[in-house]
């Protein structure tokens, strides 16, 4: 039997129950299937083969990169059933479709051209470990409204932010862990702000989303786009969007939501937290002051569970949302509970 080539590994067949195995591969575009569930993935090397200037030496990713990456693929394609397919589409940013074959992970080729391979990678990394967590046979958890507290019902939308809030702080450790070089990548380009305002992580109604996704086209596809100029650009954008949809909220409400925001950017981009913050005072925002305060403890508390549990952990996941409700005061009103329809 021949040995196997240095790119290659043998690996348990992600799907539950099955007895097969699969050869992946990190230089051929897809893995050989597993010969019981068929179950097969798309390797990074795909992705790579679809960006220009990819093969330089400037955007070379290394092997634990492609090792990584591969495996979340697996694993997504494990909980599918099904394959998983790298798909290149101008109409979103990052987004996981499911698909009647399994699911469709979809990137942007625009933002891949221009901010290079290790930056939209971190994106895809970002959104397959938020499945990596949260397995779909696991029974979710969500922050319902107390009895008797009805007055606190506004707040329901920026409570269920604290679901991507928590993971995130297991997500950015896990990322860095791959690679030191993934989050300085992204972040450079600002690719969080752009996670903060289109997609499923955005703070704004839905119809705001595919008019948000179509400007963030226009600044990466701009002849003279830099990494500065688009990250202050999305800065910008994002504080006269928040200053436009929390204006009219009540105060309390406004200063959690950006203290959630804040502090999001904490875990997510920490050297772009103040830039936010004074361009949201400049956009004439009020109480941005006492939400950043708020901010600061939501950020160290999620934190100093996560590095309490660095391994990720149902439990500590919850300790992280538990904690999250406390520093913006709104334990007594909402509660951790398992959904029991999910």
């Amino acid at each position: 039997m021949p040995l196997l080539a240095t790119a290659e590994r043998v690996v348990k067949c992600p799907t539950g129950h099955c007895p097969g195995w699969i050869t992946v591969d990190d230089d051929r575009p897809q893995t050989v299937p597993c010969r019981y569930c068929r179950v097969t993935v798309n390797t990074l090397r795909y992705l790579l083969e679809g960006i220009p200037d990819s093969g330089t030496a400037a955007s070379h990713l290394t092997p634990a990169v492609h090792a990584a990456f591969n495996s979340l693929l697996l694993a997504a394609a494990g909980m599918t059933g099904g394959n998983v397919y790298l798909r290149p589409i101008d109409r979103t940013v990052v987004s996981l479709v499911p698909s009647t074959r399994g699911v469709i992970v979809e990137y942007n080729p625009v933002i891949a051209r221009q901010a290079g391979p290790a930056a939209v990678v971190t994106l895809l990394f970002h959104y397959l470990l938020h499945i990596d967590l949260h397995p779909r046979q696991e029974r979710p958890l969500g922050l319902l409204l107390r009895p008797g507290a009805r007055d606190k019902e506004p707040f329901q939308p920026a409570v269920n932010y604290l679901l991507h809030l928590a993971d995130h702080a297991w997500i950015m450790a896990r990322i860095a862990a791959v690679d030191a070089h993934l989050l300085p990548a992204a972040q450079a380009w600002g690719l969080d702000l752009a996670g903060m305002l289109t997609g499923n992580e955005t703070f704004f109604p839905p119809y705001m989303a595919e008019r948000n996704r179509r400007w963030i086209m226009e600044q990466f596809d701009a002849p003279t786009a830099t990494p500065a100029g688009v990250a202050g650009a999305l800065v910008t954008r994002l504080a006269a969007l928040s200053a436009r949809f929390f204006a009219g909220q009540r105060e309390d409400l406004r200063r959690t939501l950006v203290a959630i925001q804040l502090a999001d950017l904490g875990l997510r981009d920490p050297d772009r937290g103040p830039a936010y913050q004074a361009a949201l005072i400049a956009a004439g925002l009020p109480g941005v002051d006492a939400a950043a305060h708020t901010a600061t403890r939501l950020l160290a508390d999620v934190v100093a569970v996560r590095d309490q549990a660095p391994a990720f952990e149902a439990i500590a996941f919850r300790q992280a949302l538990d904690a999250a409700l406390k520093a913006l005061g709104l334990h007594t009103a909402f509660e951790i509970q398992t959904l029991k329809n999910a």
